[in-house]
């Protein structure tokens, strides 16, 4: 195995209804298959490990993984209370022989084969790539009581996907230092940064949505059907 993809989907969905979110229907699918779909098809990857709620491991080890017969699915890993953790709990799961990790949010349903393969291309290369795209909104920086504090330079700024590639050696330092230091993050680019090392910016899509509140279905959906997928009516 030489390159390895970390799906993280221990999400609760608070914001979305409180369910397990890898669960919820995506034009007839549960949400989870687009991302495994993907990395199950694509000849860049080489063996999955999907890291889900702890109340759901046992159905998607038993029921789910029969039900759906993923091949490339080496384990189902019990998630932790941050993205982090779950993160760190798969890290451990995957064979050291692995050279490359993507790590992707099956939050994010909708990315692509050819954004996976620019993202793998420029991992191999630089040691740490992500998906990014521009910012079209005006991005004010507040302080502590709310008052806006200054109007950041937009040109520079980009907002950041998932997949995130890396260089599997390079990503556990990162982790095995994050847990030293105790640094808490919301993506594993920010600790690969806080090591010192440069991230690679390759260009996302405004496509790669994420799933966080009931109108992001909607436009999944919509996003679907431009792709001239047929949406399926619910029960």
């Amino acid at each position: 195995m030489n390159t390895a993809a970390i799906v993280v989907a221990a999400g609760e969905g608070r914001r979305i209804g409180g369910c397990c979110k890898a669960l919820l229907d995506l034009n007839g699918r549960e949400l989870i298959r687009y991302s495994l779909d993907l990395f199950e098809a694509s000849e860049l990857i080489d063996g999955i490990f999907a890291v889900v709620h702890p109340d759901f491991l046992t159905r998607f080890e038993k029921e789910f993984a029969a039900q759906w017969g993923y091949r490339k699915i080496i384990a189902w890993v019990e998630g932790g209370e941050r993205r982090q953790d779950s993160v760190a709990a798969a890290l451990m799961r995957v064979p050291e022989e692995v050279s490359l990790i993507a790590v992707h949010d099956a939050a994010r349903p909708l990315v692509t084969e050819d954004l996976l393969r620019r993202l793998v291309y420029s991992g191999r290369a630089h040691g740490a790539a992500v998906p990014v795209v521009e910012v079209v909104d005006t991005i004010k920086e507040l302080d502590a009581a709310g008052r806006i504090v200054r109007t950041l330079p937009r040109e520079r700024l980009r907002a950041v996907q998932t997949p995130q590639v890396f260089e599997a050696s390079l990503l556990r330092r990162a982790y095995r230092s994050a847990a030293e230091r105790e640094i808490a993050v919301t993506d594993d680019a920010s600790l690969i940064e806080a090591l010192g090392h440069a991230v690679a910016a390759v260009e996302g899509s405004i496509e790669n949505i994420k799933i966080t509140v009931p109108e992001d279905m909607e436009r999944g959906e919509l996003i679907l059907r431009r792709r001239g997928l047929r949406i399926k009516q619910r029960q």
